[in-house]
């Protein structure tokens, strides 16, 4: 059995949360596809992305806590196969042709700045505090251009994202 529920909505972009099986087979259209990164929240699984040529790229989900990049199979579709009960938290923008990147934020990591025009933080795993304020999980935090901000990390996976320029 699998879930699928479209958790966080801003403006720029939408959380999807799947949850499963081990054992279970999902399949994206490339039409419908927008994920350009995955959170391995627990679990495993591996990624069988088709390109309009017909090859075939593998990607491995190897740990857990672990943010997946796939920016470069955002046009493909895509078969998952979960090798363990998981749960991934994908992050999707609005507009496909619009270009980010992304990274998980380092525990040691204790200010933060972007020049981007948008960015944000999001809590993927417990909560984190940014200028002595709690945000928990599955919140996100909109970052001002240009200021720096102080973080605590702790225990928790923190996703950094930004929008890059057209």
């Amino acid at each position: 059995m699998t879930t699928y529920n479209r958790h966080y909505r801003s403006k720029k972009f939408f959380l999807c949360v799947h949850t499963g099986e081990k054992d279970t087979i999902g399949f994206e259209h490339k039409d419908n596809r927008l994920t350009i990164f995955s959170f391995i929240h627990h679990g495993s699984g591996v990624y069988h992305a088709f390109n309009d040529e017909g090859e075939i790229s593998t990607i491995k989900g190897k740990e857990e806590n672990e943010l997946v990049d796939l920016r470069e199979h955002k046009y493909s579709s895509v078969v998952i196969h979960a090798s363990a009960d998981y749960k991934f938290i994908s992050f999707n923008p609005w507009r496909r042709e619009n270009n980010w990147t992304g990274r998980l934020v380092d525990e040691k990591e204790t200010r933060i700045k972007s020049t981007r025009f948008y960015s944000c933080l999001i809590a993927f795993k417990n909560s984190f505090k940014i200028n002595g304020i709690e945000i928990p999980e599955m919140s996100c935090v909109d970052l001002d251009t240009d200021r720096e901000y102080e973080i605590e990390i702790g225990d928790s996976f923190v996703g950094f994202f930004e929008e890059l320029p057209d």
